[in-house]
């Protein structure tokens, strides 16, 4: 298997070290480079278009926001884990919208960073422990634009995002596969999501899965 390219982005060179060593002992992960702040970090990312990019939200010159959105931008095939000091529930939530593939705070540790890492290389969406909380502040506090869904509805959107078919979610909650297509349908007209994937992430930063 072709070992995953990774450049990281972090201003603190101890902190930078310490995440390359990591990269680099978790197994089928290659460290390309490293860039101090948001300028250098773009440029090397377009020039080299690494598999995987850890980034720093707090950077000179250019924050990871907006780096973040340069990528998704000029070159969406990368993916982003942000790997940050800076957790609060709004980061999160603006950085999901930039596109980021993960999120891990720093005060989760390096333990939870690697299982961030290897979730986004093999194509998937992480948050770790104080992202997800995070994500549940911000939608408990109202600020969340998204029509709320029914408490059934959200039951339904668990199970689907569990893989689970239609006949299957009717025996569990002991209705009809008709209600159950009805409460899917109803789910993807209020939130504007018409695939399982879209579904998987919406839930994820929603603290729903």
């Amino acid at each position: 298997m072709a070992m995953k390219r990774v450049v990281i982005i972090e201003d603190q060179k101890a902190v930078c070290d310490m995440i390359a060593e990591l990269v680099r002992l978790s197994g089928g992960y290659e460290v390309i480079g490293s860039y101090p702040n948001g300028e250098l970090g773009v440029e090397g990312v377009l020039q080299t278009k690494p598999d995987i990019v850890v980034l720093d939200l707090v950077l000179p010159n250019m924050s990871g926001l907006d780096v973040l959105r340069r990528f998704t931008e000029e070159c969406p095939v990368v993916r982003t884990l942000v790997f940050s000091g800076q957790g609060s529930p709004k980061n999160v939530k603006e950085v999901l919208a930039a596109g980021a593939d993960g999120f891990v705070v720093k005060t989760d540790g390096f333990g939870e960073f690697r299982v961030g890492l290897d979730t986004v290389a093999s194509g998937g969406t992480y948050l770790g422990p104080q992202a997800n909380k995070a994500m549940r502040q911000f939608m408990g506090s109202g600020e969340s634009d998204q029509k709320r869904l029914t408490e059934r509805e959200t039951q339904v959107l668990q199970l689907v995002v569990e893989g689970k078919t239609s006949k299957e979610i009717a025996g569990d909650l002991n209705l009809s596969g008709r209600t159950i297509d009805s409460h899917r349908s109803n789910i993807m007209g209020k939130l504007g999501i018409r695939d399982l994937p879209g579904l998987t992430k919406y839930a994820i930063e929603n603290g729903l899965a």
